[in-house]
């Protein structure tokens, strides 16, 4: 599959020198986080995410030390807490990829933790859309179908949250809470994105991270 293509293909849409990415969306974003920096990710182990996994893999495959790292957590309660001993280690907020259903609830305690300390947490996760799959049954209810909003599940313990709704917004948002996170007093950034986009191909040019507005 092919991942990077030359500018010069794809006349207008890079500058020299630069690549345009092309395949499905959750690529694209990791690609995005490499380029401003965040190059481990966190990953809950939900089949949800599988293509998030083989994304990263890819990319490691074609680009070594310079891909995003995709860790897992394993098993979800306790992995959760290593992702804050990672900010304490490396000075940087750590990605956390949520995954669309209820396995959600097992990082809350993780969080929590980390909004009483001042660690600084990046929560990612697809918007709730029942066409992509991230509609749960309700435990009791057979039939009843409902919809697992991060947004509501996260905001009491995040001192923000942004959503991602189109492609040019994906490297400056994370930017931008990258930022936040840090700032002042540090804590959970919640970063909620359209589910569509993730399963999308696409071929974006890559922005500098000079050329970011925060």
């Amino acid at each position: 599959m092919i991942d990077f293509i030359p500018a010069k293909i794809l006349p207008g849409r890079a500058r020299a020198g630069e690549s345009v990415y092309l395949g499905r969306g959750d690529g694209f974003i990791l690609r995005a986080l490499a380029r401003i920096g965040i190059r481990t990710i966190f990953a809950m182990p939900d089949p949800a995410n599988a293509s998030l996994i083989f994304a990263a893999r890819r990319l490691r495959r074609r680009e070594g030390a310079d891909a995003p790292r995709l860790r897992i957590l394993e098993p979800a309660c306790d992995g959760a807490f290593e992702t804050i001993r990672f900010s304490f280690e490396s000075e940087e907020p750590p990605v956390v990829w949520l995954s669309g259903g209820p396995a959600a609830l097992s990082v809350l305690p993780a969080v929590r933790v980390a909004q009483r300390s001042r660690v600084p947490l990046l929560l990612v996760s697809p918007s709730p859309d029942a066409s992509s799959g991230t509609s749960q049954t309700t435990p009791g209810l057979p039939g009843h179908r409902r919809l697992i909003r991060h947004a509501d599940l996260f905001q009491p313990f995040c001192k923000t949250q942004l959503r991602i709704e189109g492609w040019s917004e994906v490297q400056a948002i994370f930017a931008e809470a990258r930022e936040l996170a840090r700032s002042e007093t540090a804590g959970p950034i919640h970063i909620e994105i359209d589910a569509k986009l993730l399963s999308r191909w696409t071929a974006r040019r890559l922005r500098n991270p000079e050329e970011l507005k925060i």
